[in-house]
């Protein structure tokens, strides 16, 4: 599965999850689907903010990206409206605003943004393995190699562009490459 494909499987993903933590009756049951959608959409967000946003920054430009972070900022500060409020009557309301800002984001990802990445940044997105990416933003693997030990390690392995990457670039690109 490519990175787009996975992005939109989470959109999905964390869509639902909104729906069931609604339907949820008890507290307990609520807040422990709330802690888990709370964990996904960060993950996702370090994932896009990481590795994506700047493919968006040099392929749709500097109001595209920063719409993106201004979007993010909008599902940080209503995750964290909603946090406190899970067992309370107040709950249902931070929720809705919750998910509109997740599924304003999501559409205009899919319908803006990938398409114009998928067709102008392929290449680039290419290089991006979603569950290597997913395990750095959950600090599960830390490439801590300088980007002279990158380098070279791209050499060894014959890595197509990589005097044109950056360090995270290359960290990103011999990462796929060896899984």
């Amino acid at each position: 599965m490519d990175i787009i494909e996975h992005l939109i499987s989470e959109h999905r993903a964390v869509e639902d999850l909104a729906e069931q933590i609604r339907d949820a009756d008890a507290d307990v049951a609520r807040r422990t689907m709330f802690d888990e959608l709370e964990h996904e959409l960060r993950v996702h967000m370090a994932v896009e903010e990481g590795w994506l946003d700047p493919i968006i920054r040099s392929t749709l430009g500097d109001d595209e990206a920063d719409e993106t972070e201004t979007e993010h900022d909008v599902l940080r500060s209503a995750l964290d409206t909603a946090r406190p409020l899970v067992a309370e009557s107040g709950f249902g309301a931070a929720l809705d605003a919750l998910d509109a800002a997740m599924r304003h984001h999501h559409e205009e990802e899919e319908s803006d943004v990938f398409p114009v990445l998928q067709r102008d940044a392929a290449d680039r997105l290419a290089t991006l393995d979603p569950e290597a990416l997913e395990r750095q933003a959950r600090g599960e693997a830390e490439d801590t190699r300088t980007y002279d030990e990158l380098y070279a390690a791209a050499v060894e392995v014959d890595l197509t562009g990589r005097s044109t990457m950056t360090r995270d670039e290359l960290a990103r690109a011999l990462e796929y490459e060896t899984t």
